[in-house]
């Protein structure tokens, strides 16, 4: 819809879209079908209805925003899209979620989604710019010692890609966690990739006792492995 508006109107100053269909020849039949009709029956419908065929009359400021392993709109929506843009010569923002699909989860990853959402719409329509971010010191634990802090640990759901191929490995990931225990950011150091989404899933479900530094909570770093064993 926000693409839709934005390219049919000037009426908008800034939009976000997130994860959109670009064109509905590359979308789920069952569902296009159901509304377009089959695409010989209805060709100039499927036109008229994908935004990636109006990129040239694109008005305001866009943020675009799609998660690079989306399952059910895929990334090559935005793909063409972006290129469409490019051809016509329109600027626009692109923010990429690696390894993240369509849903966009996890509790970090979250409040970078919305974080960057206000912040675009401050910026567009209140004329705000957003102060520096300082990074805050972040203390760094050996593995054994942030074990002691673990309260709630959630085992991983093996990947039945994985279980079929006879997959198996550790997956080594680095964890920031934040004042109140949780696990705020993920990144992977190292594992199988169709094992690497699943320990992701799994390790931002973890929670911990704060981390206290004289007598006041901080943010630590530390590097978790999670195991796949058949």
């Amino acid at each position: 819809m926000t693409l839709n508006a934005m390219t049919h109107s000037d009426r908008f100053v800034a939009g976000v879209s997130v994860a959109p269909v670009t064109d509905w020849h590359d979308y789920d039949s069952i569902y296009t079908e159901r509304y377009e009709g089959l695409v010989p029956e209805n060709e100039e419908g499927y036109r008229k209805s994908s935004p990636v065929n109006f990129a040239a009359k694109l008005h305001g400021h866009l943020l675009e925003v799609h998660g690079t392993s989306d399952d059910n709109v895929h990334m090559q929506n935005t793909m063409q899209m972006i290129n469409a843009f490019i051809a016509s010569g329109k600027q626009f923002d692109l923010q990429l979620y690696p390894r993240k699909t369509h849903g966009i989860a996890g509790p970090g990853t979250r409040v970078h989604l919305f974080t960057r959402i206000r912040e675009h719409f401050r910026r567009e329509l209140l004329g705000q710019v957003p102060a520096p971010v300082t990074r805050a010191a972040i203390m760094k634990l050996t593995p054994d010692v942030a074990d002691e802090n673990l309260l709630h640990m959630v085992d991983p759901v093996y990947p039945q890609m994985a279980r079929v191929a006879h997959i198996q490995g550790d997956v080594v990931l680095n964890a920031t966690i934040n004042k109140s225990g949780e696990v705020a950011a993920v990144r992977t150091i190292s594992g199988h990739p169709i094992l690497v989404q699943a320990a992701e899933d799994a390790l931002q479900q973890w929670t911990y006792k704060p981390f206290l530094l004289n007598g006041e909570a901080v943010q630590v770093e530390t590097t978790i492995t999670v195991r796949f064993h058949m």
